[in-house]
């Protein structure tokens, strides 16, 4: 059996691709869906395929923005073909008691922009389990109790996350092993991730637990320290700012990962500027490479567009621009950033680019609702009523359509 042992999650694609393999039905044990998709350009796409562990495209290994991360990179496994078959196997506690498959729908959305027919496609098939599609490839959401039938060549994928709750151990994998009853997997990748907060370190021990669980002797394996930051960052997920802010307080106040959690914790805080001053004195920072400083600006506008600072976030996304290859959420926000400064027709422009680079996805539908409120302010009345009008008719979660019926109709 190969296998992985790693903290860094998207080290698992390296070892995917590095074996030549491909075609995978890959069985996802996590936490989280990993499979972020909007920093992937064509050009970045091909480079991560060709060079997953280069610096261009992995960037810094611990301000996951730009590149290859630990959140997005079972996006090109599926978009290269690597993986044919995703199946990711939640947490039974992570599951709501409440209607499934519309809690599916939303927990897809929270990671990736789903183009309308896979959201129309997803299909509830057991209690707990769903199907459908996902990048152009087929997808399963379900517990570990709920595999559907598996065809091809297995990769069994584990984030140990997956076996906490709140820092308890709620499934050991010896239990998660009797539930999922697998064949033998070609490849098996566990990740510990520890950096980042997502496992506390003295919990890392479990990585090597579910290795020996599948019969692979490693209990020599190094495991991950778990530092200040980690645990700064595991405060931010928690949205426990004091605490988190006290972890960084023995850093130095030009280390990027500390300016980064410190501004997102002060963001958390609620102190605005404060947050915005720090991200601010990290997009020019020469330790970043210019997609990382990219998705900084990108952030300050957001910032700015919160705070009704028009002028501030146009600087802030043209900047994020011309460091970047062409991205629809860069050119919708470049829009909002247009409209905000008075720029009307360019930011109706700058909204039909977003939607030419990314037609038919749940991103589009909100850029479509943007763009007949431009038109509205623009007096283009009859603009303004047939982009409503092909919204409502576009729409299927009703939640824009609904909105648009009400703007139509003030």
């Amino acid at each position: 059996m190969i296998y992985r042992f790693m903290d860094d999650h998207a080290d698992a694609l390296s070892c995917w691709l590095g074996h030549g393999l491909s075609g995978l039905t890959c069985v996802h044990v996590d936490a989280h869906l990993d499979v972020q998709d909007e920093v992937w350009t064509p050009r970045l796409l091909a480079d991560t395929l060709a060079h997953p562990d280069s610096d261009d495209v992995r960037g810094h290994r611990d301000l996951p923005w730009g590149g290859l991360h630990c959140g997005n990179y079972l996006y090109p496994a599926l978009a290269g073909g690597v993986v044919s078959h995703l199946v990711w196997v939640v947490p039974a506690p992570m599951v709501a008691e409440q209607p499934f498959l519309p809690w599916v729908r939303d927990e897809l959305l929270r990671w990736t922009d789903l183009r309308l027919d896979e959201f129309r496609g997803l299909k509830q098939t057991s209690r707990w389990r769903a199907e459908g599609e996902l990048a152009g490839r087929r997808f399963t959401l379900c517990r570990a109790d709920q595999l559907p039938p598996l065809e091809g060549p297995l990769a069994l994928d584990i984030d140990v996350d997956y076996f906490l709750e709140e820092d308890r151990v709620w499934q050991t994998p010896a239990e998660l092993k009797a539930q999922l009853c697998l064949p033998e997997p070609q490849v098996l990748t566990v990740a510990t991730s520890v950096a980042g907060g997502y496992t506390p370190g003295a919990l890392a021990t479990l990585g090597p637990d579910t290795l020996a669980t599948w019969g692979i002797a490693a209990a020599d394996l190094p495991l991950r320290g778990e530092r200040s930051v980690d645990r700064a960052a595991r405060h931010l997920t928690r949205k426990q700012p004091t605490e988190g802010l006290a972890e960084l307080a023995e850093l130095p106040e030009d280390d990027v990962v500390r300016l980064y959690l410190e501004a997102m914790l002060q963001a958390e805080a609620k102190a605005g500027n404060l947050a915005l001053k720090l991200f601010e004195q990290l997009a020019v920072s020469p330790l970043l490479n210019p997609r990382e400083q990219a998705q900084l600006h990108f952030m300050v506008a957001g910032l700015l567009l919160g705070q009704d600072f028009g002028r501030g976030a146009l600087k802030a996304m043209e900047a994020a621009r011309r460091l970047s290859e062409p991205r629809a959420d860069f050119a919708a926000r470049y829009a909002l950033a247009l409209r905000n400064a008075g720029q009307f027709s360019a930011a109706t422009r700058a909204f039909r680019e977003a939607l030419r680079m990314r037609p038919d996805h749940y991103s589009s539908l909100n850029t479509t609702l943007e763009l007949a409120r431009t038109y509205s302010q623009l007096g283009q009345s009859a603009m303004a009523l047939a982009t409503h009008r092909q919204l409502q008719a576009t729409d299927p979660t009703g939640h824009f359509a609904a909105l648009s019926v009400l703007e139509e109709n003030k």
